[in-house]
């Protein structure tokens, strides 16, 4: 399977996770520059890894002015995926509704801005199938958010991937974590 189509079954499959799973947690805004990577690469274990991924969105969706943001939600539950041998990536998702339709690029460009500071953090820009913008902002060891600004002009989608990890201590199994 190409890389393309496992990304786009993968995040078709995170989507889902969120829409029947109905977890979520709010994530809090704060005002001033956010610093993105607050927790260290080296994350070793399942808890850790899903941590450092809810941290890195809950510090994205704060780029955001409050002011303009209608609703924020962040799944507090992911799925497992198989990373390769006997290890596993956990996926997230996160959404911002704005108040009302506009330009979501520039909250774009802040978000690659913001994560692309520190050496080895990269951001590149594409267009959805569709034609929408989105952001692609990798971390070392192959960690990765995805946001992508929807048709409607109001929403920010982020879908997250950890690096993998071997070490599942913490998870007891049924697929979400």
């Amino acid at each position: 399977m190409s890389g393309v189509r496992r990304l786009v079954l993968v995040a078709v499959l995170c989507t889902s996770s969120v829409l029947l799973s109905g977890c979520s947690a709010p994530v809090p805004s704060a005002p001033g520059e956010p610093q993105v990577k607050e927790t260290p690469m080296d994350a070793q274990d399942l808890a850790e890894v899903k941590a450092q991924m809810q941290e890195w969105t809950a510090a994205l969706v704060r780029t955001v002015p409050a002011d303009l943001v209608d609703d924020v939600w962040q799944n507090d539950q992911g799925t497992l995926l198989s990373c390769r041998g006997d290890a596993w990536t956990w996926s997230g998702a996160a959404q911002v509704k704005m108040t009302e339709e506009q330009d979501l690029v520039p909250y774009l460009e802040t978000m690659a801005e913001s994560w692309s500071d520190d050496e080895g953090f990269s951001s590149s820009f594409e267009k959805t199938g569709l034609g929408h913008p989105r952001l692609e902002l990798l971390a070392p060891g192959g960690a990765s958010v995805t946001v992508d600004a929807r048709g409607d002009r109001r929403r920010l989608v982020f879908t997250t991937f950890s690096v993998c990890v071997s070490d599942l201590a913490d998870y007891h199994g049924h697929g979400s974590y």
